[in-house]
């Protein structure tokens, strides 16, 4: 059950409270993604419930979801510009778009279960 409660954190953190403004400008203007990093942070805090050391949850959780959202999406925004002619072009007809979204989802789920377990034990 803990872990469900985690998940809930991250999905209000990473879907409910990000714009879709922040989610479009995180890659390319810091105040964006300082301010999604502080939101997970927030939402991770919430962690005190399940996690002893909650701090450090949310901190390493705030962390590394900044760094890889910021990689991932980088990398997304590289080959949508790169290879998709941009004249029509559509978020959600570009079947990577989807795959990306799908990729970062699977690394944050494993970071949440990953730092669960080492800070359980720890």
């Amino acid at each position: 059950m803990e872990l469900i409660y985690l998940f809930l954190l991250h999905f209000f953190g990473d879907f409910l409270f990000q714009s879709r403004q922040m989610g479009r400008m995180k890659t390319s203007d810091f105040r964006y993604w300082i301010g999604h990093v502080v939101i997970i942070f927030l939402c991770s805090g919430f962690s005190a419930f399940v996690v002893e050391r909650w701090f450090l949850y949310a901190t390493m959780t705030a962390l590394i979801h900044g760094v890889s959202d910021f990689i991932i999406w980088k990398t997304y925004r590289f080959h949508m510009y790169r290879f998709v002619d941009r004249l029509g072009w559509k978020y959600y007809e570009d079947k990577w778009f989807y795959a990306t979204i799908g990729a970062d989802q699977m690394l944050h789920h494993i970071v949440v279960v990953l730092l669960f377990e080492f800070l359980r034990r720890g």
